[in-house]
């Protein structure tokens, strides 16, 4: 009799295990990604909304004619939330311009500014 050798196809246990080993590792990397991403968004959101309410709180000094020069605190009500602003009025070596560096805050307790803005404003 003619031993007949039956060969068997199909993946072997230590070939499942490392496609699945590569399989997780790629799907913990994407969903990484997703959530840096999204941090990203939110950090470029703030970021965008802070920048408009630097713009307000500036034209809000300006409309008074010449800010005076010293510190100013304010708070405005932007996109469903206040946000607080700091702007430091400094002379410049023309008597007419002011320049002002304004600060923007999420919320009172924040210690970095979202949004920073450096204007010269005239009368």
């Amino acid at each position: 009799m003619a031993s007949v050798e039956r060969r068997q196809r199909g993946f072997t246990l230590l070939e499942v295990l490392i496609a699945l080993l590569v399989l997780s590792l790629s799907l913990v990397a994407l969903v990484k990604l997703a959530g840096l991403q999204a941090d990203h968004l939110h950090h470029q959101r703030e970021s965008m909304l802070g920048q408009w309410v630097a713009a307000n709180a500036v034209a809000e000094l300006r409309l008074n004619g010449l800010p005076e020069i010293g510190e100013h605190n304010g708070q405005e009500r932007m996109a469903g939330r206040e946000w607080i602003w700091r702007a430091d009025v400094e002379s410049t070596d023309l008597s007419r311009l002011r320049r002002i560096e304004m600060r923007v805050f999420s919320d009172a307790a924040a210690d970095a500014p979202v949004a920073h803005l450096t204007a010269f404003v005239a009368p």
